[in-house]
């Protein structure tokens, strides 16, 4: 069996964007994923910029800090 060493990490960073783009569609007022990808790079409509960019963008952050959190202490203290 061939392991490729990419593989893992690709998969994570393609979860991530797919996380990131759901929560940036779900919420009170649904959008599209289409939508929520124009809404994050800044070219879809005003008022689903403005709700991405102020409402959900932050809390979308804090959520991306938090679990780059949890493997920090394992890496720091491995023997």
């Amino acid at each position: 069996m061939i392991r490729k060493p990419f593989a893992a990490p690709v998969v994570m960073l393609l979860l991530c964007a797919a996380s990131v783009v759901a929560s940036a569609a779900l919420g009170k007022m649904a959008l599209s994923p289409l939508e929520a990808i124009r809404g994050l790079l800044g070219i879809g409509a005003e008022d689903h910029e403005m709700v991405i960019r102020n409402l959900r963008l932050p809390r979308i952050l804090v959520a991306l800090l938090a679990g780059l959190h949890w493997p920090l202490p394992e890496r720091c203290f491995k023997e």
